[in-house]
């Protein structure tokens, strides 16, 4: 049987009757009814409907009418199971698998082979960051280097070129005022 969009319909009704929101998901080339995150029901692209419920049941679910186990690989998936179109064709029928999928589908998922869930992230104040330290003074500028002292006196030059010396060159007229020495 290929895939029916009317009995799509009727599970999405049946799920909504019991109160569920489920979500369309494409999964296993059908449509999957996601309710709280997990897989409930669905249909394959050859018009199987799927149901998953506790895996502690599958012993006992796996016997009632119209229940064909799921196989991918090397046995069964513990937990899912086929079930034929004649054996949902009431809708009491449906209502009763839809019941026991909602069941699995609405408890907490168990750690699986992946571990526990990653702890949830800590909500504390973030620390205000360090103030930035104080930047330093500029250095202050050097005083400016005192005025070069004149060339020493050279008795030569001032001889050579100071108008106020004596004729015989012996002594300077004007020592105290004199620009060379």
């Amino acid at each position: 049987m290929a895939h029916d969009p009317l009995f799509e319909q009727r599970i999405a009704e049946a799920l909504k009757a019991q109160g569920a929101k489920p979500e369309h998901k494409k999964m296993f080339g059908g449509v999957a009814f996601m309710v709280h995150g997990n897989m409930s029901v669905g249909i394959t692209n050859k018009g199987d409907f799927m149901v998953r419920f506790d895996g502690s049941r599958h012993a006992e679910i796996s016997k009632w009418p119209g229940a064909k186990p799921m196989t991918f690989g090397k046995g069964d998936m513990k937990g899912f199971l086929f079930v034929d179109a004649d054996a949902v064709e009431s809708p009491k029928a449906l209502e009763k698998w839809v019941t026991m999928s909602l069941a699995s589908a609405a408890a907490p998922k168990p750690p699986g082979r992946h571990g526990p869930p990653p702890p949830a992230p800590r909500t504390t104040t973030p620390k205000p960051p360090d103030p930035a330290p104080p930047r330093p003074h500029p250095p202050a500028p050097h005083p400016p280097p005192p005025p070069r002292p004149p060339p020493p006196f050279t008795r030569a030059i001032c001889w050579a070129a100071c108008p106020t010396i004596s004729s015989d060159r012996s002594w300077c007229l004007a020592v105290s005022a004199c620009s060379f020495g």
